[in-house]
Parts: structure tokens; C-alpha cells; sequence
């Protein structure tokens, strides 16, 4: 019987042996006991199909902690913007001329709320695609350095908390930089590697610039690290630009915009990015989360530096790079506005902590503690542990009830029971939308979702889609040429400005050029206590007429002119925020909030502006309402936020600004 041969067990290549060591090793498969032999003969057979596993695993936690979200349209300052997104792609109005935002053309696709079958379609397909990925990659990682079962539940727990507390759009970060370590510690050949890092990293970081700027900054800053790593760099640069700029191109045209405005949204989404930490500045009292946040970074580093002993790249260096990279617009995101927003750094960091690169299977000794307490840390600034970490019998519901609603005719009767919910609450006199019928209007300062809810109102937005979004002088000038332009909406539909985001404001101070051309343009032809509606008129100003130059400095009081009889005051504040240390503080991450403290209010002042012309008073007889005209500012004192100074040196001058059409009467 010798001469019998005997069938051979499937041998494994050393691939995937290593891949079965790293999924069986662990307590349970070196006891030798029945459980370990179990265990071992699982991880063999996984192993054997790893790729569908994975994805498999992914698609499973992404529907286990879906966390529940607000299909219904409502009012409110973030929910104007979310309507403001989807209206303009159901309406084509073209970004960088006639629209511009934070979040970009593709931004609706983070909002799931039903403003339209489509978007809500398209939102609902993203976001499932995105947290896949973000498992995927999280899972791949983990499995090549952990245990499977730390592995596995490493990534369900930092996935899922990251989910809960981090924006739909600054979920691609965290995708971003697991795509590039996994492509520093890739295992495949070369032209797996060129294809993940010259072609479909270029694509993922066009399309994360179309739905948030930042976001696409991140993501070209790590494909730029990625490139100098290449050994021919020129070549793979050549590759990646090409790359990104087709994908951008293909994107920007699907969604109806015109090839001409590309350098025009680039430009001006460069300054939203560039003004927003000047203007948003804010600390609402978290001081406990700095001190985690430097936890996390302590954290980061000493994980990076135990890495690089245990890891085989020839080029640590690009390791810190990208890492501090991700880092800084990590903390830039969470704590410029510095309130609940800080959950976004701790939510992004958990991943990057996840993500560092080792090549052994001791990383478990430091990395899951390290893991563990920046899970409390993020759970502890939260208030709690997130439902969808600890709930997951609601996650497939939430899932199915989404689902159902963007693609059925649930969806239908949800759209319409939220537009009789919002004309209940905006009531808009019919006397006002009669005037409006027909003609082309703009929402101020923010509630777009009025359009929504009326869908008979020609919606014609300033290009700044909400006011205080217009933080440098470029945004504010380009709501101003548009209000002087004959395409200029007829009539404005006002609300009293009220305090939002934890800041005060005054509502002629949010795009200062902007709002003295709306005053000579405009009419009140109607007002009630919650809305003011204005007609587009003749040009009432006049050319601004120096009145006089008052050299001032921080903490010291400025004494404002009797205003003309006939004119509207108004001032320019030069040298405001040019200093070199507010520059660089600003830069490296934030600078104190500027405020300015008036015989009226206090409110903050924005640096990106100063120089434009901001309305003091206007003549009692303007023909406003009193609580929409300007407030009479007969002095005021600006100082950084909680910190009065003598420091820090500026120059205000005062214009008087005729209104002879006014005093003629024939307004």
C-alpha cells in the first residue's frame, strides 16, 4: 500500500501563513486547548479569504452602529446652510461666482436630511461608503499588527465612537490617513502600489476638496508626502496631478458647475479656509479638554517613536510629516470654535492613535491601553458613551428607516409634513409673499430654509451662502459687487439678528460692505416683528466723504462723531490684525478672539474685515423699523476677548456717506 499516494493538505504561501499567525495568535490558540485548535482553524480559513471577509466585516459594523439621524427639515442656523447646499445643486447655481461655502459643491452629500429625493439618495449612498471605508481600512490596519479579536474589536469601538462624534466631511481625514499608511506598509507589488498612491489617492482627495476645502487640503498634503517618497518623484507627480485634476474636473462638472469658475471657487474657498480661524475664534469654558488633547498628542508621539524602531520604512521622516500634519488640522478643526467641536479632534486622533505603523505583534501591550484611555477621554468630553457604540440593535433599524425614506414614497410624506411644519413656523404674511411672487430673492442673514419651505420664492442668495461666513475682505466684496450688480435679487427677506454659535454680533458688522450697499439699495416695503421685507431701489448713497482719521489702540475708548443730518456714518479700522504675532498665533492655530465693546453691546469683531466700511448710525428717518436699523454706536473700545490691553495699535477712519436721494424725498 506504499504505492498509494496520499492527497496533500492546501499548503499556504508565506503570505498567508503570516496572515494566519497574526489571526490565531493569541491566549486561546497557544493553550492547546479545543477552543484554541477552533480558533486556529478559523483564522486558517479566513485567512484563505480575507478580502471578502473584511469587506464583509465592514459593511456589518457599518450597519450595526449606524447612528440615528433627523430626516426632517427644520429651521435653524446649521440647517439654512445644509438647505442652502442641496438648493443649489437642484437649482444649478454655479460655485465660486454665485455661491461659496465652507463645504463645497458635493457638501449636501454629509446632510441626509429629505430637502430632495436625489440629494438624500446621494447623501444616504455616501455616507454608507465612507464609514465602510473608514472600517475597512481600520480593520486592515489592525489585523496586520494585533490579534484578531483586539484587532477586531479595536476597530468596531474606535470606528464607531469616531462615527458618532466627527462630521460626515472630516470622516475622510481619518480615511485619508489610513489610506496612506496603508500604502507605506502595503505588501503588494509595485503597480498595486502606484495605482493606490497615483491614481485613486489623487481621486479620493478631489473629490474630499468638493465636499470640504480642509478636507482636500489634508488629503493633497498626504498625496504630496506620498510623492516625494517615490523614487522617481517627477514622474509620480506628473501621474498624481493628472489624476486629481481629472477626477476634480469630472466631479465639478457632475454637478452642473462650469469648467471657467473652477480658479474662482479655488480662490475663494481659500480664503473661507484662511479667514475662518480669525473669525470663528471662540472658548466656551472646556478648559478639561486641552488637557486631553495634549494627552492624545503625548500619546501620538510616543506611539510614533516606539513604531519607528519596530518598522521597516526607509523614510521615518514622511511618517512624522504626514502624522503632524493630520494632526495640526485635527486640532484646528475641534479647537478654533472651541466648543462641542472638539469631539471632532478627539474622533479623528482615536484613529490616527489606531493607525500607527508597527511590525509586531507586541504593539498589543501599548496599544491597547493607549487605545482604551483615549476612548474615555473622547466618551468623558462627549458626556457619555455615543448610542451607537452600545446600542446596536438600533443601528439596522436606523439604517432600513434612511434607506426607505430616500428611495420610497415614505420619504415623500416625510418632505411634506416638514414644509407644513416650517410655513407653521416662518409664517410669512401672504401680503409679503404676494410682493415676492415672481421675482428673484435672497434670505438674510441666514434662514435659507425659508426657500425650501416656499418653493415659490425665486431663491437668489448672496455668493456668501450665510453672513458671517464672509470673513475676509474678498468674501465680503463679493457679496458687495453682487448686491451692485444688475442681477442683484429684487427683494431681501430680513430677520432680526439674534446670537448664534455662542457668539455675539452685530448684524451690519457680519459682511460690513455688504450690508451698507444693501442700505442704499433697499427699501422697506413691509415688516412685522419677525421679518422685514425689502424692495431693490435707485443707488441712495453718495461717494463717502472723510469726516476724520483718529489714531486708536487696544483697551483705549474711541469716541465715534456726531453723525450729518442726511448721511449714514460709517468706519474703516486699518492695521487691525496685522501684527505678526496675531498672524503666526493665528496661523499655528488660532488667535485671541477679537471684541469690540460698544455704548450698545459686546460683540466680536472680525479682523478679515476691518478695513471695509461698517455702519455706526443712520439717519432716524432711513424709513427701517427700529429693529432692523443699525444701532447707534457713539463709542466703543476694541480689546482681545477677556483681555484688555494698551497694546497693540490701530486707525479708524470716519466717513459720512450722503443720501441725497433721502433728503430729497424722493426715496
Amino acid at each position: 500500500m506504499n504505492h498509494i499516494k496520499r492527497r496533500s493538505k492546501p499548503q499556504l504561501n508565506l503570505a498567508q501563513r503570516r496572515r494566519t499567525y497574526r489571526w490565531a495568535s493569541g491566549p486561546t490558540a497557544r493553550t492547546g486547548s479545543p477552543l484554541g485548535a477552533k480558533a486556529h482553524r478559523f483564522a486558517s480559513l479566513v485567512s484563505r479569504h480575507r478580502g471578502t471577509a473584511l469587506i464583509a466585516l465592514a459593511v456589518a459594523y457599518t450597519i450595526l452602529t449606524w447612528p440615528g439621524t433627523q430626516l426632517a427639515p427644520q429651521s435653524g442656523l446649521d440647517q439654512s446652510w445644509q438647505a442652502g447646499l442641496a438648493m443649489a445643486l437642484e437649482k444649478h447655481i454655479q460655485w465660486g461666482p454665485r455661491i461659496d461655502f465652507t463645504y463645497g459643491p458635493l457638501g449636501f452629500l454629509v446632510v441626509p436630511m429629505l430637502y430632495y429625493h436625489l440629494t438624500a439618495a446621494l447623501s444616504l449612498t455616501y455616507l454608507a461608503a465612507s464609514r465602510w471605508l473608514l472600517y475597512l481600512l481600520l480593520l486592515r490596519e489592525c489585523l496586520r499588527k494585533l490579534p484578531w479579536p483586539t484587532a477586531l474589536a479595536l476597530s468596531f469601538l474606535v470606528g464607531a465612537t469616531a462615527i458618532a462624534v466627527v462630521d460626515g466631511a472630516d470622516l475622510l481625514m481619518a480615511s485619508a490617513l489610513l489610506l496612506y499608511v496603508s500604502w507605506q506598509h502595503s505588501e503588494g507589488s509595485t503597480k498595486r502600489r502606484n495605482l493606490l498612491a497615483h491614481v485613486l489617492f489623487p481621486a479620493f482627495a478631489a473629490m474630499g476638496t468638493l465636499v470640504k476645502f480642509s478636507v482636500g487640503l489634508l488629503a493633497v498634503f498626504l498625496l504630496a508626502v506620498i510623492v516625494t517618497q517615490s523614487t522617481r518623484w517627477r514622474r509620480a507627480a506628473i501621474t498624481s496631478v493628472l489624476s486629481y485634476s481629472a477626477s476634480f474636473l469630472l466631479l465639478w462638472v457632475a454637478t452642473g458647475n462650469s469648467p471657467a469658475n473652477i480658479w474662482q471657487y479655488v480662490r475663494l474657498s481659500v480664503s473661507v479656509a484662511s479667514g475662518y480661524s480669525g473669525a470663528m475664534s471662540l472658548e466656551v469654558g472646556r478648559t478639561d479638554e486641552w488637557l486631553y488633547a495634549l494627552i492624545f498628542l503625548a500619546a501620538l508621539g510616543l506611539l510614533l517613536r516606539w513604531g519607528a524602531a519596530t518598522t521597516a520604512s526607509r523614510q521615518p521622516w514622511a511618517t512624522w510629516l504626514a502624522y503632524a500634519g493630520f494632526s495640526w488640522i485635527a486640532l484646528k478643526e475641534g479647537f478654533v470654535r472651541h466648543d462641542g467641536h472638539d469631539l471632532e479632534f478627539f474622533g479623528l486622533m482615536s484613529v490616527a492613535l489606531l493607525s500607527v505603523p508597527w511590525h509586531r505583534l507586541a504593539t498589543a501591550s501599548r496599544l491597547l491601553p493607549t487605545t482604551a484611555l483615549a476612548s474615555i477621554l473622547t466618551w468623558t468630553a462627549a458626556g457619555s458613551v455615543p448610542s451607537n457604540v452600545v446600542s446596536l440593535a438600533t443601528g439596522p433599524h436606523s439604517f432600513e428607516g434612511e434607506a426607505s425614506a430616500a428611495l420610497g414614497s415614505r420619504g415623500t410624506t416625510i418632505m411634506r409634513q416638514a414644509q407644513a411644519a416650517l410655513v407653521s413656523t416662518y409664517a410669512l404674511p401672504q401680503s409679503m409673499l404676494a410682493q415676492m411672487a415672481g421675482h428673484t430673492v435672497a434670505i438674510e442673514p441666514y434662514e435659507n430654509t425659508v426657500a425650501w419651505a416656499y418653493p415659490q420664492l425665486h431663491w437668489d442668495p448672496e455668493p456668501v451662502l450665510q453672513q458671517y461666513s464672509a470673513y475676509t475682505s474678498s468674501l465680503d466684496a463679493l457679496n458687495t459687487q453682487f448686491l451692485r450688480s444688475p442681477s442683484a435679487p429684487k427683494f431681501i427677506l430680513n430677520q432680526p439678528s439674534v446670537a448664534y454659535e455662542g457668539i455675539n454680533q452685530d448684524p451690519y458688522f457680519e459682511s460690513p460692505s455688504a450690508d451698507l450697499q444693501m442700505l442704499c439699495d433697499y427699501r422697506q416695503v413691509a415688516a412685522t416683528p419677525q421679518w422685514q421685507l425689502l424692495r431693490r431701489g435707485p443707488d441712495l448713497c453718495g461717494a463717502p466723504r472723510l469726516l476724520r482719521t483718529t489714531p486708536a489702540s487696544f483697551g483705549s475708548r474711541v469716541a465715534v462723531p456726531s453723525p450729518p443730518p442726511h448721511a449714514l456714518l460709517v468706519a474703516a479700522l486699518s492695521e487691525v490684525g496685522t501684527a505678526l504675532t496675531y498672524r503666526a498665533e493665528n496661523l499655528l492655530l488660532k488667535a485671541r478672539a477679537i471684541q469690540m465693546t460698544t455704548n450698545v453691546a459686546s460683540f466680536r469683531f472680525v479682523a478679515g474685515t476691518a478695513t471695509d466700511l461698517h455702519v455706526l448710525s443712520t439717519p432716524s428717518h432711513f424709513g427701517y423699523s427700529p429693529q432692523y436699523l443699525p444701532p447707534r454706536i457713539q463709542s466703543f473700545t476694541l480689546y482681545e476677548r477677556n483681555i484688555v490691553t494698551d497694546g497693540g495699535r490701530y486707525t479708524v477712519r470716519f466717513y459720512a456717506v450722503p443720501l441725497p436721494r433721502l433728503s430729497s424725498g424722493t426715496a
